[in-house]
């Protein structure tokens, strides 16, 4: 959903796609090693480091293996306050730190 704004100018009335400002914030967020939030469902990342991936976005968590340094993967969300990045691991959710992953793959 857009929404508009109007607002008075000394020329007149003019509106501001408030739509427009999001995506706006939006782009910044690309300029970031790491995907933003709104980004992160279609982004490639690759692992800078052998990686743990666990069951869950906590070191406490089970690991379900492990991806060699240069693996590329699919991120698709942030947890536990952009230090974790879900992606899928043979089938399934599984979450690897954001710590040791940076954006593209080479």
């Amino acid at each position: 959903m857009v929404t508009t704004h109007s607002m008075k100018t000394r020329r007149g009335t003019s509106s501001v796609l408030l739509g427009g400002l999001v995506a706006a914030a939006m782009t910044l967020g690309s300029l970031s090693i790491l995907p933003s939030q709104a980004e992160a469902a279609a982004v490639r990342i690759h692992t800078t480091a052998d990686l743990n991936v666990r069951t869950c976005p906590s070191t406490s968590c089970a690991i379900l293996g492990v991806l060699p340094r240069g693996t590329c993967e699919v991120a698709h969300a942030w947890a536990a306050g952009r230090s974790w990045v879900e992606i899928t691991y043979r089938g399934r959710r599984a979450f690897v730190s954001a710590s040791y992953v940076r954006r593209g793959c080479y």
